[in-house]
């Protein structure tokens, strides 16, 4: 079957060399095109505030071909949705633009949902496109909002937030475990379950401060923490007698944006109910 289809073609070759190609019936015009419209060039990709993406691959990348994802419902399975966009300017995704990109990024997350973004269980990402660092590359960038687990690992999510942070979204009361000073096994649960945790704001640390790695720089991110859960609670500074500080950035990161969430702790005790507000009154420090 090889030899004869290649002496077929062979044999058509040598037709139309020859100038012997045969008539067209009269059916047919010879415009194999039709007089169809040409194709248009396909739209480059720009990002709209709201819109939320199912994304290809990974999508915690810092730079994505968004011609490989699907916009879908926002009540849909998607990774992320979009909570701002901006321009990387005429340099391209330099290290300069990509950080101020991401603090602008920090704010248009907690303009997006009217409140600050970490009170939900959320991070932000700056997403640009790939060829940004190019010289005559795609000059746009993404702020988009990541749903997380208690863990602060990324995972999917069927909420829009267009609206503010969902319910199912929004940080609150927790039961943990403890050893030594390490806090592990953190489930979220209904702050009318008992529980020995609960979320009271977060803080972002003044540049120069430094990453806790000792007790000396952790002394300082509890402290912070300390005033955070004093206004949650409604008492004084020196009647928080135990909390727990959560910083959410490792140490690479932390120069770009030093924000800590804060939380009631009362472990190993419980309590039945919000701790917000109450001046102290039940909670079992």
């Amino acid at each position: 079957m090889a030899r004869r289809r290649l002496a077929t073609i062979t044999f058509a070759t040598m037709l139309l060399a020859a100038g012997c190609t045969p008539a067209l019936p009269p059916s047919l015009d010879g415009d194999l095109g039709n007089n169809w419209a040409a194709v248009a060039a396909p739209e480059p990709y720009q990002p709209k505030v709201g819109t939320c993406l199912h994304v290809s691959g990974d999508y915690t990348a810092a730079a994505k071909n968004r011609l490989d994802d699907t916009v879908v419902a926002c009540t849909e399975r998607h990774e992320v949705q979009i909570a701002g966009v901006g321009d990387l300017g005429p340099d391209g995704a330099t290290d300069a633009a990509e950080t101020k990109a991401y603090r602008d990024c920090d704010a248009m997350a907690t303009g997006f949902l009217h409140e600050d973004w970490r009170n939900g269980r959320l991070e932000i990402r700056v997403v640009h496109g790939l060829t940004a660092r190019d010289g005559d590359g795609s000059r746009w960038w993404e702020c988009v909002l990541l749903a997380q687990d208690e863990f602060y690992i990324a995972t999917t999510s069927t909420e829009d937030m267009s609206g503010g942070i969902p319910r199912s979204l929004r940080r609150g009361c927790q039961t943990t475990k403890q050893t030594g000073d390490q806090i592990f096994g953190v489930v979220a649960v209904d702050c009318a379950k008992p529980h020995n945790a609960e979320y009271a704001g977060a803080m972002v640390f003044p540049a120069g401060t430094q990453f806790p790695s000792n007790d000396r720089t952790w002394n300082v991110i509890h402290e912070g923490c300390r005033a955070v859960v004093a206004k949650f609670v409604g008492v004084s500074q020196n009647q928080v007698r135990n909390l727990y500080s959560s910083p959410m950035r490792d140490k690479k990161a932390w120069p770009e944006l030093r924000d800590v969430r804060c939380y009631v702790y009362v472990y190993p005790k419980t309590m039945t109910k919000s701790a917000k507000g109450t001046h102290g009154k039940g909670v079992p420090w």
